[in-house]
């Protein structure tokens, strides 16, 4: 019987390679059965080797089962400075069957060399939250006989701390720390190693943190128009925070709960919710329905500003709403919205008035004193034609002044009754067509313009001398008509 493949043997040292005289070291012999043979009567041998074989340790008449380990501890004095081969071996019946590869172990009369040794490491508190500092405790120790410089390496997460440390010889040395922990050391909450080293001596020590966050954030709006409501009032267990310029609030908590949320905003329902905060960021957002319905309305009244008497009729032109006052000369126009810009007044007999306003929430009152004037009106007409075949164009649409018409067969359009001044901008949209625009001004009487479109080339612009109306798109046949 010679070496076999199914046992194994493995020697393990428990401490360091390099001893002094007299030291003792202990060495751990793993013997294993990979076959589906028992074996017995076997002789275990740790042997050391310097000029000659030396028998460390006899362990006689083993017994191993298939499939089976065994374990032996063996306690090594080393007597005198030597550097020894070590391997354990396996006999049957005085025939080797197995041996497990040789290591050296090195005796030294001379004193261990210098070095520094990280002895100590903890901090306080282990579990904590973004913004709180920890504080802890660095200990190094110098061996040997010399005074040694370091760097201690300390390592909170992402963050890296390095602090230099020189020692004298046979002494130890602390250095005091503290850190506030952000986001930037630990992007998430968890559990992490916080860890301590020395860059050129080695040694590591780690110890375990655990960072938790409580949070709740959300946005606040207003139910019926979405946008956010600035300085609401958000409290839980407590605490209170306010929303921003555009809803967003925050709300930090010491540890998780559970409880009513509340949400209040002068001019809105408030609104409760019971909630359970649980580790991280709890989101809870707001719509406060308001306790008025939101309108923007534009009020007035339009009077003679001789006598005083409600004009009817008069009309009401804002950038985008027209109406005419009732018989006591009163007008209303309602919008979703606000908005700033020019309302004209324009009613036959008198003068025009444009006023500027901005819309507010709410109502918004403007009034007029007409002045009279001569009981002066424009009519606006006109024809819509293709400019290379002269032929009438049929559906065309015709905008002034927030009013639409649709021209006919015969490329036919009218705007009758409109105030001798009147300006806006005349447009005609058709599809297939350059799209025209024109500024006007309406002369007394009937402003006539013929309106040539053209496809997919640079309209003309030609104008009647009676009427001289500015360059724009297409061709423009004006004339006036009493």
């Amino acid at each position: 019987m010679g070496i076999r493949d199914d046992l194994k043997v493995e020697h393990y040292l428990q401490g360091p390679d390099k001893l002094k005289v007299g030291e003792t070291t202990k060495f751990g012999i793993a013997l294993r059965n990979y076959g589906d043979q028992a074996y017995s009567g076997l002789k275990l041998v740790l042997i050391g080797f310097t000029d000659h074989p030396k028998y460390l340790k006899v362990w006689d008449n083993i017994t191993i089962n298939a499939h089976q380990a065994q374990f032996r501890w063996a306690t090594v004095k080393c007597d005198s400075p030597m550097d020894m081969k070590v391997w354990a071996q396996v006999f049957k019946d005085g025939v080797s069957v197995a041996i497990s590869p040789k290591k050296t172990l090195i005796i030294q009369e001379e004193e261990e060399e210098s070095k520094l040794v990280l002895e100590y490491f903890d901090f306080s508190p282990k579990e904590v939250k973004y913004g709180q500092v920890i504080s802890g405790r660095v200990r190094v120790r110098c061996y040997g006989n010399r005074t040694l410089t370091d760097s201690i390496v300390l390592q909170i997460g992402n963050v890296k701390r390095i602090r230099s440390i020189t020692v004298e010889s046979g002494m130890a040395k602390e250095w005091l720390f503290s850190e506030e922990i952000t986001k930037a050391h630990f992007p998430s909450t968890g559990s992490y190693n916080v860890c301590v080293s020395l860059k050129n001596y080695g040694g590591r020590i780690c110890q375990r943190i655990t960072v938790r966050e409580y949070i709740i954030e959300g946005y606040v709006k207003n139910a019926k128009t979405n946008r956010p409501i600035v300085m609401a009032k958000i409290t839980f267990a407590g605490k209170t925070a306010y929303s921003s310029i555009d809803g967003y609030y925050k709300i930090k908590l010491d540890s998780g709960y559970s409880g009513i949320i509340r949400c209040e905003k002068e001019g809105y329902w408030p609104k409760e919710k019971v909630i359970t905060v649980r580790e991280g960021i709890n989101r809870v957002d707001f719509a406060l329905p308001p306790i008025a319905p939101v309108f923007y309305q534009l009020i007035g009244k339009v009077t003679d500003a001789d006598t005083g008497l409600p004009i009817a009729g008069a009309q009401i032109i804002t950038p985008y709403k027209s109406t005419t006052t009732d018989s006591n000369g009163r007008y209303a126009l309602t919008f979703s919205e606000g908005w700033s810009g020019i309302v004209r007044c324009v009613a036959g007999g008198y003068k025009p008035q444009e006023r500027a306003i901005t819309l507010h929430e709410g109502e918004n009152r403007l009034d007029f004193a007409l002045v009279k004037g001569l009981p002066e009106y424009s009519t606006l007409e006109g024809y819509i034609k293709d400019k290379k075949t002269g032929e009438p164009i049929n559906g065309a649409h015709v905008y002034w002044n927030n009013e639409e018409r649709i021209t006919g067969v015969d490329g036919y359009f009218i705007y009758d009754r409109r105030p001798v001044g009147e300006k806006g901008t005349l447009k005609v949209v058709k599809e297939g067509y350059v799209t025209f625009e024109q500024p006007l001004t309406l002369a007394k009487g009937v402003n006539q313009v013929e309106i040539l479109l053209a496809k997919k080339e640079e309209i003309e612009v030609n104008l009647l001398p009676l009427a001289l109306i500015g360059l724009g798109i297409g061709l423009i046949m004006l004339s006036e008509r009493w």
